[in-house]
């Protein structure tokens, strides 16, 4: 069981170009999130309930949709979802209004940290505290990186993409890199040679994430990263500037999300003509 579904491909026009959209958005049924990210996500949480876990854990930021996956996956599977969230002095920001709803909905226990630091930060002091309260529980990475997850992805392109949408160019925001590592892994091993553009959603070392995305494909050696042809396919990272909390408004056409998808789908906008043809956008969530 996956709880997940495959997701079509439509054609859309950018500039007169024609632009393939992959609609991960399309990945889960209400009221689980409009988020391609949760794929793997249940063959993990099952392994941990069958391990004899009962309460897990999380590090939520105040626009990441992974704490409503966690939420949704563990009702069914019975399991006890702890999210903590960065609680800031003015109140809530960004999605965390609408984030409290969807954590809310299921059987969800809510907790704060307080005077939010560094991501990476909030995260250890979340995992301590959760670790005291819940000793025998299970916390789980920031982003979700899990190679059940890169897998699932990896067959989605494999078995559910059209085949002559992967042989120019892929577009795909990157975060945690997981979702482009599983792009990576796909095309690799139906040895086609597109070329892989991932941009990044927050000022991030280029060459940092290339090597995370390759190191996490289990495709093609990170030694290989260097932003040119790989001997599966073509890595190039983008930072384009943005911060984690800006928001990208282009309009799009179909759900996109503003935080991750739309930053992507500029950069496809402001190169149309350069990209190599054919275009695909792999439209992570809504």
């Amino acid at each position: 069981m996956s709880l997940t579904r495959h997701t079509r491909v439509e054609k859309r026009w950018v500039e007169g170009e024609v632009v393939f959209v992959k609609r991960e958005d399309l990945t889960c049924d209400f009221p689980g999130p409009p988020f391609s990210k949760v794929r793997g996500l249940y063959p993990v949480l099952s392994h941990l309930k069958d391990a004899g876990v009962s309460h897990v854990g999380y590090m939520e930021t105040a626009i990441s949709m992974a704490g409503w996956g966690i939420c949704w996956i563990c009702d069914h599977l019975g399991l006890t979802p702890i999210i903590f969230y960065p609680r800031y002095k003015g109140g809530y920001k960004y999605n965390q209004p609408f984030q409290m709803l969807a954590w809310s909905y299921f059987r969800s226990i809510i907790l704060p940290v307080e005077k939010p630091n560094l991501q990476s930060i909030n995260y250890y002091v979340a995992k301590r505290r959760f670790h005291e309260l819940f000793p025998e529980g299970h916390f789980l990475p920031l982003g979700l990186p899990f190679p059940e997850t890169v897998q699932a992805v990896s067959d989605e392109v494999q078995f559910h993409t059209p085949k002559h949408c992967l042989t120019g160019s892929i577009v795909v925001c990157a975060g945690s890199g997981a979702m482009a590592a599983g792009i990576v892994k796909g095309v690799s091993e139906l040895g086609l040679t597109p070329t892989l553009h991932a941009i990044l959603v927050h000022k991030k070392s280029e060459k940092g994430m290339g090597v995370k995305i390759l190191e996490m494909s289990n495709t093609v050696s990170a030694s290989l990263v260097k932003g040119s042809e790989c001997s599966l396919t073509a890595l190039k990272v983008h930072d384009l500037g943005y911060d984690y909390t800006d928001r990208e408004m282009i309009r799009t056409g179909f759900p996109c999300n503003e935080y991750y998808d739309r930053k992507a789908y500029k950069f496809i906008h402001d190169n149309i003509h350069k990209l190599r043809k054919p275009i695909l956008f792999w439209n992570i969530g809504a």
